[in-house]
């Protein structure tokens, strides 16, 4: 009984310690696309300015913090916009209509806006933007979201 405890112990002993693999990679977050349509524009004019946020922060103005931007032009009073790779989660997305190509969202007298905008849910607000939950859509994994804005 020994003997075999003993010559099992010897193989185990004489075996190299296993040595670990290399460690796994982080799990890369499942992405989306996201296509949207936004209609209502009043002319073909300059151009329409989209961006795409994952969370509130920047939210809806700074597009420096959106996941992504684009700058498109109009077409048919029309814009379609094609957002890939789009991490799976919350999302929300504005869009004006930049007639005069300053990249800004102009405004008249007590900061009204005097160009066309819209966010994704077609959400309003009285006094301003929307806040971003009023504006926030899910994406799942892999899913190919279509959605349409309308600016006014």
């Amino acid at each position: 009984m020994f003997g075999v405890l003993a010559i099992a112990l010897s193989s185990c002993a004489s075996k190299p310690p296993v040595q670990p693999g290399p460690s796994p990679q982080p799990q890369r977050a499942e992405t989306g696309r996201v296509e949207v349509t936004i209609k209502g524009f009043k002319s073909e004019e300059g151009q329409a300015l989209i961006a795409l946020f994952l969370s509130d922060s920047g939210w809806p103005q700074d597009k420096t913090l959106a996941f992504a931007a684009l700058q498109l032009p109009i077409q048919d009073l029309q814009v379609v916009a094609v957002f890939e790779a789009v991490p799976a989660g919350p999302i929300a997305i504005s869009v004006f209509h930049d007639k005069n190509g300053n990249g800004e969202l102009d405004t008249g007298p007590f900061g009204i806006p005097s160009e066309s905008y819209g966010f994704s849910r077609d959400a309003r607000d009285t006094l301003g933007p929307p806040k971003f939950a009023e504006a926030r859509l899910e994406l799942a994994a892999g899913e190919s979201m279509s959605i349409v804005i309308h600016v006014e």
